[in-house]
């Protein structure tokens, strides 16, 4: 007893405002003033980071409550796929987005929602018969390639153009006008989903389109204020590529990914015979992994400035099924020819001339129905370009007639309406 009082006054003496010895060292830090300020600091902060956070998802995602990812930046770490929606930081502040990904699955999707995925996807595919799949995409290894909208043409005097093959338009030409008919809905509703994802994203896509007079995705040449983009890219057929780094100068990508079956482009709604083709953002260490989803996905990233890529992918033997991947963009080439075309003098101008629907579909007259050039009495065709060649490779002293309606009678641009 004796001994246990000696201990207890002798901890009193060390301590002797304190009924409980501790180290001096700790009671110390206990007692600074500027470790009390910083903990306080540091309970504050993990008090509103939740907030702060779900502030930040709203500002990039619409929404206040998904699944975050950080990116490292080391690309030898595991990737992390996801089956579900989420976004991708690139700090841990969460103060930047490299890309935004979201599910819908068909299951409980609204019903005419669903009939517009199918609207888009049959339209598509439908577009191939008049096109040559895309062979020159240095970062493609396998799958096809086709697109929708503008591109620049190969000529000295460089002039924009929808893409299409005239000898392919001439053996449907009332098919391929009707698809082009349908080009303001689309353009329509592929604005409603890229705003759905992240309306601030958006809005900065759309700024820049506006600022650089770029035309929609309509077959004329004009500003639409409802369109965000110009041209589209779709792939199918197993379609994978490269990673790599877009050189388009869109702040942000909008892609879109559709289970289909690439002979009729409908939608399949279930037990897709496809496996494998995630879409992988290599050096953020994250990928969308489309396995056993049944429905449609929807992305927006910072293309120019993160790699992505599709990995391989098989389909079951004597299956169609397929997955439809589609992403919207300007490509380089088409925003520097704007440009020039915006700077040049107007005597100048006379040098470019716009390929748009009225342009093909006359072209399409120099072609029997089926595609075999039409020729004069002396046996020289009137052909303007090979059938293999894109029309944008057309002769540019052949000059066009501006006015669509003297070109095309069977659809001017008031006919080309939003329908629903």
């Amino acid at each position: 007893m004796q001994h246990n009082n000696q201990a207890s006054s002798s901890a009193r003496e060390r301590h002797p405002n304190s009924q409980i010895p501790l180290p001096q060292s700790n009671y110390a830090k206990h007692e600074s003033g500027a470790t009390r300020d910083s903990r306080r600091r540091k309970l504050k902060k993990q008090k509103v980071r939740p907030e702060k956070r779900k502030a930040g998802n709203l500002e990039y995602t619409n929404e206040r409550n998904i699944a975050a990812h950080v990116s490292r930046g080391n690309k030898d770490r595991p990737i992390h796929k996801f089956k579900n929606s989420f976004v991708c930081y690139s700090n841990n502040a969460r103060t930047k987005a490299v890309a935004v990904v979201k599910f819908y699955p068909f299951e409980g999707m609204d019903p005419e929602r669903k009939a517009h995925y199918e609207r888009l996807s049959t339209n598509l595919i439908a577009h191939t018969r008049f096109q040559n799949a895309n062979k020159s995409n240095e970062n493609t290894l396998g799958g096809t390639m086709y697109s929708l909208g503008w591109r620049k043409g190969y000529e000295g005097k460089s002039h924009l153009g929808i893409t299409g093959i005239a000898s392919k338009v001439a053996k449907d030409q009332e098919g391929w006008i009707k698809l082009f008919m349908e080009t303001p809905w689309i353009n329509d509703f592929l604005a409603q989903r890229f705003r759905d994802i992240s309306l601030g994203m958006c809005r900065e896509v759309k700024e820049q389109h506006d600022q650089q007079k770029a035309p929609s995705l309509t077959p004329f040449y004009m500003a639409d204020p409802e369109s965000f983009c110009g041209h589209l890219s779709f792939t199918f057929n197993n379609f994978y590529n490269k990673a790599h780094k877009d050189e388009d100068g869109s702040p942000f990508r909008f892609a879109m990914w559709i289970p289909i079956n690439k002979q009729t482009g409908k939608l399949v709604e279930e037990n897709l015979q496809v496996e494998g083709g995630e879409f992988v953002f290599p050096e953020d260490g994250c990928a969308i992994d489309f396995s056993g989803f049944n429905g449609v996905v929807e992305c927006v990233w910072k293309a120019s400035e993160h790699p992505h890529h599709t990995l391989p992918s098989s389909t079951a033997i004597g299956s169609s099924d397929d997955r439809l991947g589609l992403s919207c963009l300007l490509p380089d080439s088409a925003e520097r020819a704007i440009e020039r075309m915006m700077a040049v003098e107007d005597g100048e101008k006379l040098d470019w001339t716009i390929q748009d629907l009225g342009h093909l579909h006359n072209d399409s007259l120099k072609y029997d129905s089926k595609g075999k050039p039409f020729e004069t009495n002396d046996g020289v065709d009137l052909q303007a370009s090979p059938p293999s060649a894109c029309v944008l490779d057309e002769d540019s002293s052949t000059e066009p007639d501006k006015s669509l309606s003297s070109q095309l009678k069977v659809a001017t641009p008031t006919q080309l309406h939003r329908s629903t």
